[in-house]
């Protein structure tokens, strides 16, 4: 059983996919478009934690530290209809104080195929 991201992020999450394409060129001006592999269209969430206390930062950062960037979790993502839960894996982070005991964090959150 994987563990279970079970943090609330802030609203205004962002969710973004690139397909991954193999592209070929031809000389006259012409392209050949194919999708590349069989799971080419995964997704990679921004997750950002504003104003918090250090001690719910620091239990959020010691989750994925756990993990080292490499294990996979769940992430149940955020306004989903049908309660989807989301592989992903997070190779990065960032952390800003904001102000005395307050600090904002950002997650990347990367959708894997187990």
């Amino acid at each position: 059983m994987l563990p279970r991201f079970t943090y609330r992020p802030d609203y205004g999450l962002n969710e973004r996919t690139q397909p991954s394409l193999d592209v070929s060129k031809f000389g006259d001006g012409y392209e050949q478009v194919a999708p590349a592999g069989l799971n080419h269209m995964l997704r990679v969430w921004d997750v950002s934690f504003s104003d918090r206390d250090q001690t719910e930062i620091e239990a959020i950062k010691d989750f994925l530290r756990a993990r080292g960037g490499v294990e996979v979790f769940e992430f149940p993502v955020p306004n989903s209809p049908t309660g989807e839960i989301a592989l992903v894996r997070c190779p990065e982070w960032n952390r800003t104080f904001s102000r005395w005991r307050s600090q904002d964090c950002k997650f990347t959150f990367n959708e894997v195929v187990a």
